[in-house]
């Protein structure tokens, strides 16, 4: 029991969600590690999510508050500031956690005091099937490097200190965890840890249409050219300006040759990552225009 001192929050923003979120709740209730606050975050569902959890509420298994729908972000932020445990676990009502696993990341913070983050491994469920994405350990020091190259980490699969005050930036309706993280990591200096084990769980939605996927892709252009006015690292802004690249490529369907210059000008180590890029890039339209031949 010594170990289960330190409380843990559990913040579940909530839309409409009703169809998974009694599930979500329950591998909270269920987990080995007891000493936790469940924080549910209406965020104007209008469907019959307060009535679900009618019986949590009158039986103090969750803190539940309601507001006007402002969005994930305005929800979650609305979460931290309720929170009252140690360490903070953020939880999407459509996902679910496994039983151990804040047993398991809460014992590596006790293990090492100076750690501020622990990650774990996911599982995708997409129509029943399930996909594994282990996250491989990142060493402190490039874990910030990492990051900005794209966002490897789901929401939930980290457990933080309480003690980094950081807020979602509400402008953000997508990739708004992306930047959290960036910015949390970037103030704190934290220093992370790792488990290597599928402890979270993510339901991917067939909504992935091309109009949502592009929504994504401006959304991460919006961030990159903020970060790049941003950060004063060299290699940090190498990384910055491929990914531009890159997401200029994917939103725009053509090389940006203006760009390009810029890059092979200022940052040389990149030209290989860039032609290596464009090399790809080809291969896959020779490979499309095979296919059609083959099948015309």
């Amino acid at each position: 029991m010594q170990e289960q001192k330190k409380m843990v929050s559990i913040i579940i923003p909530t839309y409409n969600s009703g169809k998974y979120l009694l599930e979500a709740i329950e591998s909270c209730l269920n987990q080995t590690y007891k000493n936790i606050e469940i924080i549910v975050i209406d965020d104007g569902s209008t469907d019959n999510t307060k009535y679900l959890l009618k019986n949590y509420i009158e039986e103090g298994k969750i803190k539940y508050f309601y507001q006007q729908n402002r969005g994930r972000s305005a929800a979650r932020n609305l979460g931290l500031e309720k929170a009252s445990g140690e360490f903070i676990q953020f939880l999407d009502a459509d996902d679910y956690i496994h039983h151990k696993k804040i047993e398991k990341q809460i014992k590596l913070f006790n293990k090492n005091k100076d750690i501020g983050l622990v990650y774990c491994g996911a599982i995708y469920i997409k129509d029943n099937v399930q996909i594994h994405k282990l996250l491989k350990k990142v060493r402190s020091k490039n874990f910030l490097y990492k990051l900005i190259q794209g966002n490897f980490l789901p929401i939930h699969a980290p457990i933080f200190k309480s003690e980094f005050k950081v807020k979602f930036d509400e402008q953000y309706s997508h990739m708004e965890d992306w930047d959290y993280w960036i910015r949390l990591i970037t103030k704190y200096n934290v220093k992370i840890g790792h488990i290597n084990e599928f402890l979270s769980f993510i339901r991917v939605h067939n909504n992935n249409t091309s109009k949502e996927r592009l929504t994504m892709l401006e959304a991460e252009q919006n961030l990159v050219n903020k970060y790049i006015k941003e950060f004063k690292d060299k290699r940090m802004l190498a990384y910055l300006y491929l990914k531009k690249f890159k997401l200029k490529y994917r939103v725009n369907k053509k090389i940006d040759w203006h760009l390009l210059k810029d890059i092979i000008s200022n940052n040389f180590i990149l030209i290989f990552n860039v032609a290596g890029f464009i090399l790809k890039q080809i291969t896959k339209k020779i490979l499309r225009y095979k296919e059609k031949e083959i099948y015309n």
